[in-house]
């Protein structure tokens, strides 16, 4: 919780480097190999691009580690979560979708704001967190219910031409 609320209240300037996003996702989910085996989720990727970003690897892999988490821990035991990566128009993006029970039509406008939590032990500061390098990055963030149950977050930060 401490480290979580100095994070977000005093962030860390961000150092950026040209990386490819595949490398940030892997490790990342990697990250999340002893969670996922602890709740028996199954974290696979699907990656579909190799885009470069320019980010600061260590807090751009916080935030999609922090994401792959959130899903875990949202997921039932023997379901999936997977994060693929793609590239749309000038962005880069990854997406994590898990088979859990998704968000509540009133939760979804809530979701990135500091303290708002639905899970038992949350804090609700780490999407809060994620949004806030993400939009450092200067990209988006965005949270919603997939098509086949479960939920998605997708975030797009720009790809390097």
């Amino acid at each position: 919780l401490m480290q979580d609320l100095l994070a977000y209240g005093r962030p860390v300037a961000p150092v950026f480097h040209e990386m490819p996003l595949k490398q940030v996702v892997e490790v990342a989910m990697r990250a999340c190999t002893s969670i996922a085996a602890k709740h028996r989720v199954t974290v696979s990727a699907a990656f579909s691009d190799d885009a470069t970003v320019v980010a600061d690897r260590d807090r751009l892999g916080r935030a999609i580690e922090n994401v792959i988490m959130n899903a875990i821990q949202h997921s039932s035991p023997e379901s999936r979560v997977v994060v693929a990566t793609r590239h749309r128009d000038k962005c880069a993006e990854v997406v994590v979708r898990d088979e859990g029970r998704g968000f509540t039509p009133g939760d979804l406008p809530r979701v990135f704001e500091p303290f708002f939590s639905r899970r038992k032990g949350g804090t609700g500061l780490g999407l809060a967190l994620v949004h806030q390098i993400v939009t450092e990055h200067g990209g988006e963030i965005s949270a919603a219910n997939a098509a086949g149950g479960g939920a998605e977050v997708v975030i797009s930060v720009p790809a390097k031409s």
